[in-house]
């Protein structure tokens, strides 16, 4: 077995285990270190500078640390600081930088002078940035605190976004606070309380119009290629018993749970979701006619002055094709003959380019499945709330191609929904390739 199972972080698991014969095929088993959540950078200033101030009243355990003064007005080189006199006396500079920039010598030096014009005069000064972790930012830092020791001045701790990002690790709570789009604790209550799915399973149905299409039989297999679905229509079914529906969700979740080398997975954010059955003809149509008309009214419906925005709209007929190796040809298959339950993880593969995503899927157990534009959509359709709003991540239906050479997403902000192309060789910390799990 290669090496990767689910990464809810870039680095790829190591190790397998050799098949047991004796076991089923759906009873594999495979190493799996813990797995922990990448947490996209917030998209503006004021949120960059609100996270910095949280996790830095539990770092320091100095509750009283506020944001400084305001924007256009002078700070001295401090974003954060502390009004309460306790020593030693904190301040801090927050920086927003795209993932691929650097802080500049120039920029450290600069924010540093000025703050050594503030009264009362700092014991503790952090640099905050989302930028990249480079040598030569850390040698500056280091020059500086030489030289801040020998004039008995404060002393510089610098805090790129690697290090951000474990202090959201380790402390959840914040992470949970801030990020409560994706939080395994908010979204864990699905599990405690796993009456909550009939709600969206006896709701999503009323949400994604059904189909009065004569039934069509099934075909005999879909080969797993790039070619589109477009030999007939499509027709859709119902989505079982609920109870039936409750009882399969749980033993998905079970059965991750028990195995110690996959529940590492649930510690991250899942979602059950169900899927109708389906026998799928021209997928673009399907998606354009029915499922995409849903996720925009259970959009509009939660966030109400928002909106929607299908840049796809008349361009899918015909167009979208199950990605070669994405295991799509498999979740298909299945709802040609009945409903099928599944958890997606959103953000198992968050980084990673469609491309990669669809490298690493060969290497996964069978159970997983590599999210497409039906799946996503049902989610949109069930968890909005979550899935749709500030902070959420690009999620990229890498299971399935459009025109053949890319991919689709549904790119969230703070005013609207959008539907839209994605580039299949573009790696992005905030675009996520899911994982759906289908069990056997």
């Amino acid at each position: 077995m290669p090496d990767v199972l689910m990464r809810l972080t870039r680095r790829a698991f190591a190790g397998s285990m050799p098949l047991d014969n004796s076991r089923s095929t759906c009873d594999y088993r495979y190493d799996v270190p813990p797995i922990r959540l990448i947490y996209p950078v917030p998209a503006n200033e004021q949120d960059f500078e609100e996270l910095c101030l949280q996790l830095l009243r539990v770092h320091c355990n100095r509750p009283h640390l506020e944001l400084y003064g305001h924007r256009g007005e002078s700070q001295s080189g401090v974003d954060i600081f502390d009004p309460s006199g306790e020593r030693p006396i904190i301040g801090a500079q927050c920086k927003l930088r795209g993932p691929l920039k650097s802080l500049r010598r120039a920029e450290i030096d600069a924010e540093v002078r000025r703050a050594r014009t503030l009264t009362p005069s700092l014991d503790t000064y952090f640099i905050m940035t989302s930028a990249k972790r480079t040598a030569g930012a850390y040698e500056a830092v280091a020059a500086l605190n030489k030289e801040h020791i020998a004039q008995s001045l404060f002393q510089i701790q610098l805090m790129t976004w690697e290090r951000i990002d474990q202090l959201l690790q380790q402390y959840p709570h914040v992470a949970n606070s801030f990020y409560k789009t994706l939080s395994g604790e908010s979204i864990r209550r699905l599990e405690d309380d796993i009456a909550a799915m009939r709600q969206w399973m006896s709701t999503v149905g009323e949400k994604l119009l059904i189909s009065t299409q004569s039934p069509v039989t099934p075909s005999a297999s879909i080969e797993p290629t790039n070619a589109p679905l477009r030999r007939k229509s499509s027709t859709l079914g119902s989505f079982g018993n609920i109870a039936d529906l409750e009882l399969r969700s749980k033993m998905l979740l079970g059965k991750l749970a028990a195995d110690e080398r996959l529940a590492p997975i649930l510690n991250g954010a899942y979602f059950p979701i169900c899927l109708p059955k389906c026998e799928i003809g021209d997928y673009g149509h399907l998606v354009d006619e029915v499922f995409l008309p849903a996720v925009k009214r259970a959009y509009m419906a939660t966030f109400g002055k928002r909106h929607f925005q299908d840049s796809m709209t008349g361009k899918l007929h015909g167009q979208l094709a199950i990605a070669s190796e994405s295991r799509q040809e498999i979740l298909i298959a299945k709802m040609a003959i009945g409903p099928v339950v599944g958890i997606l993880f959103p953000v198992a593969l968050q980084g990673y380019s469609v491309r990669a995503a669809r490298e690493q899927i060969v290497t996964l157990p069978e159970q997983f499945v590599l999210s497409g534009v039906l799946d996503t959509c049902v989610a949109m359709i069930c968890y909005p709330d979550f899935l749709a709003t500030d902070h959420a991540p690009t999620l990229v239906c890498s299971g399935t191609t459009w025109q053949a050479d890319f991919s689709l997403c549904f790119h969230p902000g703070s005013k609207s929904l959008n539907f839209c192309v994605a580039d299949e060789a573009i790696a992005l910390g905030s675009f996520s390739p899911g994982l759906l799990y289908i069990g056997c």
